[in-house]
């Protein structure tokens, strides 16, 4: 309160109040010095609302708009685009109550969200606030987090059209709700990843649409829409798969669609010594733009060496896994080209004499485990 006093008696302005100034308006706990808020400059204002938390400022944001307090509205408009645009629900907000009323109030200024359950007792609750960032936001928000939601088909049409980052957790689909971001035309960047205690990878709604600009995916799953997501986005440059699916299946649509992939990520296969899984590792050699691979897993290092070898642009190389060893550092000595290494996980005495012979290399990071 002292400090509010303070401000006012520095940013006071002293000539009187005209015709054109909207109606004084005085705020509970705020007026200490016993005069009109409003009489206040912008700039005095603005100090006093920066002080505000998110849900006090859409409160007054909402009573601005009540009462057409425009000057008002625009310096809260103005600060809550700058300081608040990013809301992270579970931490930003206490109760259902408030996430709706913030929505409700300051949807359109938000950028980015990201949303899970506060109380998991109470379904109807994150039904609310998902059907509030739609009303609200559809049509402003840039970023989506969700985390551990069931999407349902009472949203009668597709939202978020001018979404550009989308991540999804451990997120299902009832009652046929695949069409909620159907329209995501301008989704720059797609993460879908699964905890099989709460949602079955088996629900892969999301890889029933295409999204036309689409150039990070990270996820991955062993079905037949995943597949043909992969084959249908061919301006990817990145792509993370998880371990959720397997390489044997994926890496031949990689290949043969993402032609100007920048980026890959590869899980360990299952069956890493089948014939299939040596003819798909081979084809990574067609992906002349790769410029960054990390590997993860048991994957068989020697099938994959002399092929990344191939790669004109190959820079950077991340290896991840509890049985490199120093047959995989002697292989590796074959990518001259490469100016970052990262290794992890390596058990007992290795040998790394092999990489003093990768002439272009700039950083070197490894990570050992043991003795």
């Amino acid at each position: 309160m002292l400090e509010m006093a303070n401000v006012y008696h520095r940013c006071h302005r002293a000539k009187p109040i005209t015709n054109e100034d909207p109606p004084p308006i005085e705020i509970t706990g705020t007026n200490v010095t016993g005069r009109k808020f409003m009489v206040l400059n912008d700039d005095c204002l603005r100090k006093i609302l920066n002080m505000v938390n998110r849900v006090d400022l859409s409160s007054l944001l909402e009573i601005s708009k009540f009462y057409n307090y425009i000057r008002l509205k625009a310096i809260i408009v103005e600060l809550f685009s700058r300081k608040y645009n990013v809301c992270h629900l579970k931490n930003d907000v206490k109760t259902y109550d408030e996430a709706q009323r913030l929505l409700s109030n300051c949807g359109p200024l938000i950028s980015h969200i990201s949303f899970q359950r506060l109380d998991y007792t109470n379904v109807d609750g994150e039904h609310r606030i998902f059907k509030a960032m739609i009303q609200n936001c559809s049509g402003t928000l840039k970023s989506l987090q969700v985390r551990r939601y069931t999407f349902e088909a009472n949203n009668a049409k597709p939202v978020f059209p001018n979404l550009r980052k989308l991540d999804l957790y451990a997120c299902r689909s009832k009652n046929n709700a695949s069409h909620l971001f159907a329209r995501c035309n301008s989704l720059i960047e797609l993460s879908v990843s699964y905890d099989n205690s709460y949602a079955a990878p088996n629900d892969d709604h999301i890889f029933r649409h295409t999204f036309p600009e689409l150039e990070l995916f990270t996820g991955g799953l062993n079905s037949e829409n995943f597949k043909k997501f992969i084959a249908r986005h061919q301006k990817l440059k990145a792509i993370n798969l998880l371990s959720d699916c397997e390489p044997v299946a994926i890496l031949p649509l990689i290949t043969d669609n993402c032609i100007d992939l920048k980026k890959l990520t590869i899980p360990s296969d299952g069956d890493n010594n089948s014939v299939e899984y040596e003819i798909a590792v081979k084809n990574i050699s067609r992906l002349m733009c790769l410029e960054d691979v990390t590997i993860i897993g048991t994957l068989r290092i020697n099938t994959l060496i002399p092929q990344l070898s191939q790669l004109p642009l190959l820079k950077e190389l991340r290896l991840e896994g509890e049985n490199l060893c120093s047959t995989t550092l002697s292989a590796l000595s074959q990518l001259k080209m490469l100016e970052k290494l990262e290794i992890y996980a390596l058990y007992g005495y290795i040998d790394f004499n092999p990489i003093a012979d990768l002439c272009s290399l700039r950083k070197l990071s490894i990570y050992k485990r043991g003795n």
